[in-house]
């Protein structure tokens, strides 16, 4: 409703309140894409009784068995039908897709490996280059912008998002800002929901974006003043009676 008001007021081509409200009921974003999520971790959210039950009987094979299957549901078998035309039928992507990630959070969370923890740092940096390049050249040979690459299930996006997790779950674990740390665990779904909201007025109202020269000035700049805002407003509304109902 937020986003909706914001719109209309601010934004050109206002959005009816009636079709807005069929779209939330329907799975809708409100035209504000970053609210998908919402839908989908509801639907993560619906399947978690029956994989909490899962996961606490299975063996360590049975949950490799499912996160292989969730792998190359959504990451090989889309590679493979982007890049080769070959599309194969077998398509589980759906229920396989979030819930990989899902279940991977959990089992990377208790897993642990004998190697050097700065191998997950050097796989995550593999990851990135390969997006950059592999991006860069795909493009190039098909005479335009080819973003497979940026999708969430690619499997270089997959390597970097495991990589990371495990790299701070390794590195960073451990007290740290004690008092800091879970005020920002508290907040984080509602500066979830909220950072668009300023990402679009830094950058429409102020020019605050990727547009400065150079452009990495002007993402780290409105990165860092979307977070504080964001933060800010969320820690306010919490303060508020019944403010934990909006930001969550």
């Amino acid at each position: 409703m937020i986003y909706v008001g914001y719109h209309n007021i601010f934004e050109k081509n206002p959005i009816p309140f009636s079709i807005s409200i069929l779209e939330y009921f329907t799975g809708g974003n409100g035209h504000y894409g970053h609210l998908w999520f919402v839908y989908m971790i509801l639907g993560l959210y619906l399947f978690t009784p029956i994989i909490n039950y899962f996961v606490l009987k299975a063996s360590e094979t049975e949950v490799v068995y499912l996160l292989i299957i969730c792998f190359l549901s959504t990451s090989i078998f889309q590679l493979f039908k982007t890049f080769f035309k070959i599309n194969i039928s077998l398509d589980i992507s759906n229920f396989g897709s979030y819930l990989g990630y899902f279940v991977a959070g959990y089992y990377l969370k208790n897993k642990t490996f004998s190697f050097n923890k700065y191998w997950f740092l050097l796989a995550f940096l593999a990851g990135y280059i390969f997006t950059l390049f592999g991006t860069y050249w795909f493009s190039n040979q098909n005479g335009k912008y080819v973003r497979h690459f940026y999708d969430y299930f690619s499997p270089n996006t997959v390597l970097m998002s495991l990589a990371i997790f495990m790299f701070f779950k390794e590195v960073f674990n451990r007290d740290f800002l004690p008092k800091v740390m879970p005020v920002l665990d508290r907040t984080s779904f509602g500066i979830y929901l909220c950072h668009l909201l300023i990402i679009n007025i830094l950058s429409r109202k102020f020019q605050i974006n990727w547009a400065w020269h150079p452009p990495v000035i002007g993402i780290l700049v409105q990165t860092s003043l979307s977070l504080i805002i964001s933060f800010s407003i969320v820690w306010l509304i919490g303060k508020l009676p019944f403010g934990k109902w909006i930001v969550g």
